[in-house]
Parts: C-alpha cells; sequence; structure tokens
C-alpha cells in the first residue's frame, strides 16, 4: 500500500514540476482621492475629486490587459480629465488615447504588462451636483489559456451644501439691522430740539 502512495505523491509532484501549475495572477484595486491624497467615500458639491483604479501585475508577464469601468452616477461632474501612468505614477500622461468612454462605459486598453508592473489610471474632475456615483471596474486578461476576470468598485457620495451657512449669512444681515435701528435714535431727538427751537423763536417774534 506503502509503495502505491508514495509513487502517486511522486507523479503529483511531477506533473506539478513540469505544468507549473502555480500562477501569477494580476489584481485590480479602485478608490476615490481628494485634492490631498485621502482616500474618501464622501465629497461636497464644489469638491475637486480623483477615481483612481491600479492594476498591479505579479510575477508573470501579460500579453494584453483591459480594465473596462461600468459608470452607474447622477453626480454632476464637470472639468473631466483622464491620466494614465505605466510606472506606478511616477511619470503620467494627460488624455491617452487608450482611454475611450462609450456611453457609459469607460475603456482602458492597457495592452502587454510586465513582471510586477503597476499600470495607473486617474479620472480628475469637479463634482457639481449631490448623489451617489458607482463605478465598476472589471479587468480582463488571459493566463495561460483561461481568461481572467476581476472586479472592483468604488462608490462616492456628493453631499450638497450645508444650510448652517445659510443661517450664519441671515445672522449677520439681521445683525448688520440693529446698529442702524439705535442710530435712528439720536437722530429723531435732534430733529425734535430742532422743532422745539424753532416754535420757540417763532412764540418770541410774535410776542
Amino acid at each position: 500500500m506503502k509503495k502505491y502512495l508514495f509513487a502517486a505523491v511522486f507523479l503529483v509532484l511531477l506533473v506539478v514540476s513540469l505544468t507549473g501549475t502555480v500562477s501569477a495572477d494580476a489584481t485590480i484595486d479602485t478608490y476615490y482621492i481628494d485634492e490631498d491624497g485621502n482616500e474618501i467615500t464622501t465629497a461636497p458639491v464644489g469638491s475637486n475629486v480623483e477615481y483612481l483604479a491600479e492594476v498591479q501585475n505579479d510575477e508573470t508577464s501579460l500579453e494584453d490587459a483591459t480594465v473596462e469601468i461600468d459608470v452607474n452616477s447622477n453626480v454632476g461632474m464637470e472639468n473631466i480629465e483622464y491620466f494614465t501612468s505605466m510606472d506606478g505614477g511616477i511619470n503620467w500622461q494627460d488624455n491617452p488615447l487608450n482611454v475611450n468612454r462609450v456611453g457609459n462605459t469607460i475603456i482602458w486598453d492597457i495592452g502587454p504588462l510586465n513582471a510586477n508592473q503597476l499600470a495607473m489610471l486617474n479620472i480628475h474632475g469637479t463634482v457639481t451636483q449631490p448623489g451617489v456615483e458607482v463605478l465598476t471596474a472589471t479587468l480582463e486578461y488571459v493566463s495561460g489559456q483561461e481568461l481572467i476576470e476581476l472586479t472592483s468598485v468604488a462608490t462616492l457620495t456628493v453631499t450638497a451644501p450645508s444650510s448652517a451657512s445659510n443661517g450664519t449669512a441671515s445672522a449677520q444681515v439681521t445683525g448688520k439691522t440693529v446698529p442702524m435701528q439705535k442710530t435712528g435714535t439720536p437722530l429723531a431727538f435732534l430733529a425734535l430740539a430742532v422743532g422745539l427751537i424753532s416754535a420757540g423763536l417763532a412764540y418770541s417774534r410774535k410776542q
């Protein structure tokens, strides 16, 4: 029995060594950051925000990799710009030709990836309307003969301006009107005094 068990173990080890069943896989991570580089999930209207998609390859080079980003958003955004980096964020290319948006889908055609290479996509914009934005990024590549699909989801909630600022403005306006009412009181006494003096002069002339 032991003889057959040893033979089976030897056969398994031989197959593993010949086929290389341990494969390296690329990964994807997505998130939002603010202007200071802090990771965020919420932002007020008027903020500049950045969406980042990072594809980190492992020890095996890839012939081709693509990221498709499904955009589900009711957030208003303007001044949108796209940037890519193929060296982990050291050098950036603005509005690259391999990034295109078709309807609600953003397609990033990365192309080949070397071993341990980090590719990054940055989408920069200013939020102008409150709402929720959900970006679902799917990384696709072929490992051996197998199609690999990995998904990463990032969510941003955009909030409306605080109503407290309106209350502060109202309080400031009210505060300014109070002194104006107080300054009117001495003027009333002055007018009364002038009237009394005029009346006295008129009476003395009659006498």
